[in-house]
């Protein structure tokens, strides 16, 4: 695949991941319930990084920068696989 497909199957898969989000939270309040506590986490962790010196608060954001890289690329991947073993499974049957 070029950088122009890349780019947009990856504009498409977010925006399709970002609707499944949506939906997830309105039908699992569950994690409707654990996405709100979090937030209320990270205003205090964010209240906590400000006492730290710049060296600690620099690591801590460092190392949340690549879990969050870690994790987008995790999802997108996942997503796009999801896509590819779909498009299989419709050949497989003949459905395409």
């Amino acid at each position: 695949m070029d950088s122009f497909e890349n780019s947009f199957l990856g504009g498409i898969s977010n925006a399709f991941i970002e609707e499944s989000i949506e939906n997830l939270t309105e039908a699992n309040p569950e994690y409707n319930k654990s996405y709100k506590e979090q937030r209320e986490l990270e205003k205090k962790l964010s209240e906590l990084k400000s006492r730290l010196s710049e060296t600690d608060k620099n690591f801590i954001e460092k190392y949340e920068n690549n879990i969050f890289i870690i994790r987008a690329a995790e999802q997108s991947w996942l997503y796009l696989q999801g896509y590819r073993d779909c498009v299989k499974f419709l050949k497989l049957f003949k459905v395409i």
